[in-house]
């Protein structure tokens, strides 16, 4: 079957792009947008993802505000219209790898938007994540990332917010390839042998893309063990240290090859204050970011992932009963006070949720998604404020460094 994009000379196979190289349930392609306002604490979160195996394409808009969490989510048939459209949900790329233009129409659930996204900086390709069980590939996955601004609107339920980009950070990522194993479209693990365990166990993550208003942004990401040394790529999200910091967007910009960090979390919690980075790029020169937690972080288990969004179980890339729009919403969920009771919309058993980067089912619940106050302080002396960023932090196990036991909740 041709597609639109078929007309284009870019072709990596000899076959039309709906017929894709793997016929992983794990295969799919897609976006995220994140649109984050840390003086007024509120965060938009826009997610659209492409499973050719399963053919189906799903989205979420997530939008917090006041510490209150609202998840919308939306899927259809992907083969029957080609379209970035899921419903009132549409993409509309304005400029490639810079300006898109994201929009919510009217429905019933009450969120609507109209958001233009644009780049502060090229795309950020991280090292490509490649990772196997029992010699079977389960993750073979390109992503990039990008800092930008964001303008326009957002109307939840009758109460406006302009978006203004001195105001609204953003960022952005853009990954395809096997992804990970995502119940129901993944192998039941008790009729496999147990899974070989990985070299080294990431305890910390802090990953991260940030901008400032008229100043340098950028990407950069830490894994690493219990013991403080780096974790290098044991899984879908882990990979060695790497990042890079631009000044603009045709700024070539500089890779940064190390780092260390001074971090402070809540007492008795998983949950990130703040904290320094120290970068240093491929120059020799030194770079620091102070990141100061700006509101509670969301979680992410009902956008859509993973088992708990969806009411009957599935995902974003199962079947909701329509070919041409299934879509529910959540009530929003407040998030004030954390750690909470794991958010779910279905009871899971632990290990069910297989995106390790939360905490087990059974437990309780940090949310993993942070927006930041940013400051970064250049090479030169030079001082750059009111920058924004989102942050996924995590502490799995213990991180005995600051305080974090494996008991801690």
């Amino acid at each position: 079957m041709l597609t639109p994009y078929d007309e284009f000379p870019v072709h990596q196979s000899p076959h039309p792009f709906s017929l894709i190289p793997s016929t992983d349930y794990g295969w799919d392609d897609g976006y995220y947008f994140g649109m984050m306002n840390a003086r007024d604490r509120m965060f938009l979160d826009v997610n659209f993802r492409v499973n050719p195996n399963t053919d189906m394409v799903g989205g979420a808009a997530l939008f917090v505000k006041d510490d209150r969490q609202f998840v919308l989510r939306l899927n259809r048939v992907w083969r029957d219209d080609f379209a970035l459209r899921i419903g009132p949900l549409s993409l509309e790329i304005l400029e490639p790898l810079r300006t898109w233009r994201l929009r919510l129409e009217e429905n019933d659930s009450g969120l609507e938007f109209d958001v233009t996204w644009r780049g502060s900086t090229p795309p950020i390709l991280e090292a490509h994540h490649l990772v196997q069980q029992r010699g079977r590939i389960v993750t073979d996955q390109s992503r990039y990332n990008q800092p930008g601004r964001a303008s326009g609107w957002i109307d939840y339920r009758g109460a406006r917010v302009e978006v203004d980009p001195a105001v609204w950070g953003a960022a952005r990522d853009h990954s395809w390839g096997i992804y990970v194993q995502r119940p129901p479209f993944a192998p039941d693990p008790r009729w496999l042998p147990p899974a070989e365990p990985a070299a080294a166990a990431r305890a910390l993550r802090f990953w991260t893309i940030f901008s400032t208003p008229d100043g340098p942004g950028g990407f950069f990401q830490i894994n690493e063990t219990s013991d403080g040394r780096q974790a290098g790529m044991v899984d879908v999200f882990s990979a060695p240290f790497e990042g890079r910091v631009h000044r603009g967007y045709d700024d070539p910009g500089v890779i940064l090859v190390s780092y260390e960090h001074e971090m402070s979390f809540e007492p008795g919690t998983r949950l990130f204050r703040e904290g320094t980075v120290g970068l240093i790029d491929e120059r020799g020169e030194r770079w620091e970011i102070h990141f100061e937690r700006a509101m509670m972080p969301w979680s992410a288990r009902t956008i859509g992932y993973s088992p708990g969004g969806w009411r009957d179980g599935g995902n974003f890339h199962s079947f909701h009963g329509s070919r041409d729009l299934a879509i529910e919403w959540d009530e929003p969920v407040d998030i004030s006070v954390q750690p909470m009771s794991a958010i779910s919309n279905i009871a899971l058993e632990p290990g069910a949720d297989r995106f390790a980067m939360r905490a087990a089912a059974d437990k309780p619940e940090t949310g993993t998604v942070l927006t930041c106050q940013v400051t970064v302080t250049s090479p030169q002396g030079e001082t750059f404020t009111g920058g924004t960023c989102h942050v996924d932090a995590s502490v799995l196990g213990a991180y005995p460094r600051y305080g974090i036991t494996s008991d801690t909740p």
